[in-house]
């Protein structure tokens, strides 16, 4: 399973300008840097702003080589169709431990500042999916979102869910100014999420559906998925898609 975190601040004209790490209640900040408590694996990785040139992770060993540049880059504020994710589950970098873990920015501006958000996905590689039917779940919610911070908000399926246990195995998020969302799981520390689109109509990344990131979490139907989002700017009106498949024991 993995953990979903971000980094989002102001950039303006300056070159390699540090992007802070977001405040993130499950991983250690330094110097508004991540700090892992050990060599933890990077899935994948994304970068965005309005007029974004470059994005490049910050770590003492991995300057060994070279900072490592997030490629493909996403020109937006949040919400588009398809957006560009930088996928390394084939060979994830590995994230030293115990050394603070930065993120630097560039823009295309002229004067003035704009905001950069970037997300990593890191832990463990995907397992494949277990046996069963992949089955979507909808959820609402109308709780207000602070911008550019992890907001929980109070989401409630639209249907009764059959009782049992159940694997997550991707998930949508929508709402006019989204950027993110990840779940809080009673029997796991980490936040597995996603990239969120503005609208229903449009496409997230493929690792948000099922079998691209194997198992997102486990659920008993006596303690569902609480929900956390990134907006840009306030929204409160949200509707959330999670794949699961029923398991016979929630091992």
């Amino acid at each position: 399973m993995f953990h979903l975190a971000a980094f989002s601040g102001d950039v303006g004209t300056v070159a390699n300008t540090p992007v802070p790490a977001l405040q993130d209640d499950v991983l250690v900040i330094q110097s508004n840097r991540f700090l892992f408590q050990e060599d933890t694996p990077l899935l994948a990785a994304y970068a965005a702003s309005t007029t974004l040139t470059r994005a490049r992770f910050i770590s003492p060993s991995l300057r060994l080589v070279g900072q490592p540049n997030i490629r493909p880059i996403t020109r937006a504020v949040a919400g588009i169709n398809d957006p560009n994710v930088m996928d390394l589950r084939a060979r994830p970098i590995t994230i030293p431990g115990l050394e603070e873990f930065g993120l630097d920015a560039s823009t295309g501006l002229a004067m003035g500042t704009e905001r950069v958000t970037a997300l990593i996905w890191v832990g463990d590689p995907p397992d494949p999916l277990p046996p069963g039917n992949p089955i979507t779940l909808r959820f609402t919610s109308t709780t207000a979102a602070v911008a550019n911070t992890w907001t929980t908000v109070t989401a409630t399926p639209d249907d009764s869910i059959g009782e049992g246990a159940y694997a997550i195995v991707g998930s949508e998020h929508f709402s006019a100014n989204a950027i993110a969302h990840r779940m809080i799981l009673n029997n796991d520390i980490r936040r597995p999420g996603g990239l969120s689109v503005g609208a229903i109509d449009r496409r997230g990344h493929l690792l948000n559906y099922p079998g691209n990131l194997g198992v997102w979490g486990r659920f008993r139907t006596t303690a569902l998925p609480r929900f956390q989002v990134l907006c840009g700017a306030a929204d409160a009106t949200h509707e959330f898609f999670v794949s699961v498949i029923r398991l016979f024991t929630l091992s």
